[in-house]
């Protein structure tokens, strides 16, 4: 279990197109108290990468890289973390990567911690966090550095609204199942 009092957290696989998004928050850590906790699924080589970068920038000390454990206890650290962070690619040329929702982000979206989004500023990602008010989506320095200083005066800054219930999987789900009632019907 993760003994630190104040920390970022992130769960997961790491993908290329994703890197410079992790690297970003590495970057800003020296602006910040938090260390940052990877329960990382892999590949090493990334792993790697990321530690090698967090050396450079001189932040190694609040970066953490944990093994791949159970989604357990995943979800207890991740209800216990100061700030749960969602990674997305910060490339705009790809227009299709606009509309990508993880499912990691409505996973988080009910936990109390306050959603660090990092991924192109046109994201659909942000449009959620915007209208549940349970985080930011992000996509420089400046902007998580504004994130850390909204969190330093009210802890309660993105406690999240009743919009979360539309997003949640019970409504997911519910709207799923009407589009394919919607389609049985028709073919009848």
């Amino acid at each position: 279990m993760i003994s630190e009092k104040r920390y970022m957290y992130y769960a997961g696989r790491f993908y290329r197109h994703r890197v410079e998004s992790v690297f970003l928050v590495i970057d800003s850590l020296k602006f910040s108290n938090y260390i940052l906790i990877i329960r990382s699924l892999g590949p090493k080589e990334i792993e790697k990468e990321i530690i090698e970068f967090a050396k450079d920038r001189g932040v190694y000390n609040q970066v953490k890289i944990l093994p791949a454990t159970t989604a357990h206890i995943v979800a207890y650290e991740s209800s216990k973390a100061s700030i749960n962070l969602v990674f997305e690619s910060l490339n705009k040329e790809n227009e299709l990567m606009k509309g990508v929702i993880t499912g990691k982000l409505l996973q988080l979206l009910v936990i109390n911690a306050p959603i660090l989004a990092v991924a192109r500023s046109d994201s659909e990602i942000g449009n959620i966090l915007r209208k549940t008010n349970k985080g930011d989506l992000v996509s420089n320095e400046d902007e998580i550095i504004d994130f850390f200083k909204k969190l330093s005066f009210s802890s309660k800054a993105y406690k999240g609204n009743s919009e979360i219930y539309l997003f949640s999987k019970e409504k997911q789900a519910y709207n799923l199942c009407k589009i394919l009632d919607d389609v049985i019907d028709k073919r009848d």
